[in-house]
Formats: structure tokens, sequence, C-alpha cells
């Protein structure tokens, strides 16, 4: 993500940069929270 957030600066690369990192967060977020919550709930 760090490395996705340096061609934030360049306009020609901007758009790439921007659906990059929002993909990155958004997969981050449902591997460490949602998917172990699913699992949880249906486990019991």
């Amino acid at each position: 993500m760090f490395g996705a957030a340096m061609i934030l600066a360049d306009p020609i690369l901007q758009g790439l940069a921007l659906s990059l990192l929002f993909g990155l967060f958004l997969s981050s977020l449902l591997t460490v929270l949602v998917i172990p919550a699913i699992c949880r709930v249906f486990r019991n």
C-alpha cells in the first residue's frame, strides 16, 4: 500500500493508485475482520 501511495502525486497514474489502494484496503479489511467474524458465527 505504501508503494501505491507514492504514485498518488502523479496526475497520470492517480486513478490507478486510488483504485489499487482502495482494493488493497478493502481486501485487507475483509481478511482481517469480516471473514473471521463470519466463521465464528457459523461455528457455534
